[in-house]
């Protein structure tokens, strides 16, 4: 028996009629004290702190990492320049044949060799190994990576809910910020991607800690999905991508067909750049010549021309 018990018991015993006449005490019991006192208080809202882990793109989920080495393709762009009346002024085709060398830690290289016909003459450029990386498809360092509070993404028909990434990486001498809505489940996978220049903050000062502090370089978004596609006698399931991306004299709009099966994922793409009066300057379509991949979870190797 406890003290605080037994000194009650005794009080009773001693005091009968103070007890007698007052009104009887209701019985509780510990777990309805608890929880009287608990009601009382105001409750603790749950914190919802972010996960930190770093964005990894998983082999799978890249348009040319998902391959094995030897996986090409050959594209084709004809781009026409534009005058300020709007009158043509110069039209060049180039093709440009890529095929995939390595992959390995988070990287892969690619070998490109392109070939430009412009006014007449025909030339042949030499073939070159880039270096990109999974996570930016971009040659600099990444130096910051952690996952942000999830988000719901609002596409066509219906809502997806994606894990939220930034990454802070190095392109020559300016310093990027990603921000990145992805989806393991859902191509692209990587379904919203915002690029910012953390040099080059909007207000021209120095970047602060709120969101949209850094002026907007890039954004890439998907618009459009299960767009039918035709590709010689194929009809091919894509998604549509389409880029923003805001030059010092200007601004270019670009749509993209998409489709996994393809070696670097693009089928068709439309690009216009405009000037810093909104005229069209110059315009360019690229398609899709021919591909070959030997992915292992494809059993024939596909090839169109």
């Amino acid at each position: 028996m406890s003290f605080a018990l037994s000194l009650s018991l005794s009080f009773a015993q001693a005091a009968p009629e103070s007890v007698s006449n007052s009104p009887p005490l209701e019985k509780v019991s510990a777990t309805q004290a608890i929880n009287a006192i608990a009601s009382e208080s105001t409750p603790l809202e749950p914190m919802e702190s972010p996960v930190n882990e770093p964005f990894q793109l998983a082999a799978e989920q890249h348009k040319w990492a998902r391959l094995q080495p030897g996986a090409w393709r050959e594209i084709q762009t004809v781009t026409e320049t534009f005058d300020e009346s709007g009158q043509v002024v110069s039209r060049n085709v180039t093709t440009q044949k890529e095929v995939l060398q390595t992959v390995a830690e988070g990287k892969y290289v690619l070998l490109v060799q392109a070939t430009v016909d412009l006014g007449g003459k025909r030339i042949v450029g030499e073939e070159k190994s880039i270096a990109l990386r999974l996570e930016t498809d971009g040659a600099g360092l990444i130096t910051d990576s952690r996952r942000l509070k999830d988000q719901t993404l609002q596409l066509v028909m219906r809502d997806v809910e994606c894990q939220v990434f930034e990454l802070h990486y190095q392109d020559n001498t300016r310093k990027l910020t990603d921000r990145v809505l992805y989806d393991p489940l859902q191509f692209p996978f990587i379904l919203r991607r915002e690029t910012t220049n953390d040099n080059d903050p909007a207000d021209g000062s120095n970047k602060g800690s709120g969101e949209g502090s850094a002026k907007t370089l890039q954004l890439i978004e998907v618009v459009a999905q299960a767009v039918p596609y035709r590709l010689g006698d194929q009809l091919l399931n894509c998604s549509c991508l389409r880029t923003t991306r805001h030059r010092a004299k200007g601004e270019t709009l670009r749509l993209a067909f998409s489709n996994i099966n393809v070696p670097g994922w693009e089928v068709v793409v439309w690009s216009t750049d405009f000037d810093i009066e909104g005229r069209r300057d110059r315009w360019s379509v690229t398609t899709l010549l021919g591909f070959g991949e030997t992915s292992p979870d494809i059993v024939d190797n596909t090839s169109s021309k």
